[in-house]
């Protein structure tokens, strides 16, 4: 992240660096809430105690420290997306990890944003996870006849995008799985749907357009059309982030309730980017995005970033 962004959102390098260490910090602090839980012992384990009411409590206090330090984790890393890429990506890909462990999709899509799972995938959770949407979808599962328990977070249609956007966008699933995500995809109604999706409420329509752009040909011919929607939704971030602007005391104070670092924005143009290379992208952004402004430009460039740092480390 450069200084001319940070300058364009009015933002001091001290300022971000605090909210990226007080949210790990936190991330941290609930974890080892959730390893003092494990360490108690397990609800019935005591013969002479009726542990009737106490097994609720238990495990959703596990549950409740898990969610609050993925969350915090997923924050730090969007923070440290303005500052320092390499460990934007470290923190997302371990918000990443936890979610996924939280039956949450969206952390399937944090780890090949963050490059985790760009060339390296774990098959069998794809596998499962496209076996749970095809049924969520009224089609046949493709990799196990038996009945698999859906996570309750995956019925939600947020989660669904995040899902297959996940797997459109890792290669080694694309190349193995490719041709049953873009069967359930075409086959959704999601393709047409306009459930909000993210902080900026995007329609599920563009998310559901550009998994099936990367599943028809891997983004290589379709840098126009995923442009398209990324500068639509940059567009509405620009206003956001403006708006949020006009309030300079919580803006200030870093406390406006919008996400400065978007990860859906950024986190599709890395996909895009690694996928055709950072200058098509840049070409594209420079050719279509006269009207965007410099702000509107900035989550774009830090998705660039991202998928530089990839880059650099190969």
């Amino acid at each position: 992240m450069s200084e001319r962004h940070l300058e364009l959102l009015r933002l001091e390098s001290e300022q971000v660096q605090r909210l990226v260490d007080f949210n790990e910090s936190y991330a941290n602090f609930c974890l080892e809430e959730v390893r003092e839980i494990e360490l108690l012992p397990s609800p019935g384990a005591s013969p002479d105690r009726d542990h009737t009411l106490d097994r609720p409590i238990w495990e959703l206090s596990s549950w409740a420290s898990r969610v609050d330090a993925a969350s915090a984790l997923r924050a730090a890393g969007q923070w440290a997306m303005l500052l320092d890429v390499p460990r934007a990506k470290g923190l997302l890909t371990e918000a990443g990890r936890l979610f996924g462990e939280l039956g949450h999709p969206f952390g399937l899509y944090l780890q090949v944003v963050s490059g985790y799972w760009e060339f390296h995938a774990p098959h069998e959770q794809f596998r499962i996870m496209i076996d749970q949407l095809a049924e969520l979808h009224g089609q046949q599962r493709l990799f196990n006849r038996e009945v698999q328990a859906i996570p309750p977070a995956l019925h939600h249609p947020q989660q669904q995008a995040y899902a297959l956007l996940a797997g459109a966008s890792s290669r080694p699933i694309v190349r193995e799985y490719g041709p049953a995500l873009l069967r359930l995809a075409e086959q959704s109604p999601h393709r047409f749907g306009v459930t909000p999706v993210g902080a900026l409420g995007v329609p599920i329509r563009r998310y559901w357009s550009v998994a099936l752009s990367l599943l028809h040909d891997g983004g290589s011919r379709s840098v126009t059309l995923v442009m398209e929607h990324l500068l639509a939704m940059s567009r509405d971030y620009a206003e956001t982030i403006n708006s949020a602007m006009a309030n300079a005391y919580l803006w200030n104070h870093a406390a406006s309730p919008v996400d400065v670092g978007d990860i859906d924005i950024s986190g599709i143009t890395a996909i895009l980017a690694r996928r055709v290379g950072r200058d098509r992208v840049l070409i594209a952004l420079d050719e279509r995005a006269s009207d965007l402004g410099s702000i509107g430009r900035t989550p774009i460039e830090i998705g660039i970033e991202i998928a530089g740092a990839e880059d650099a480390r190969g």
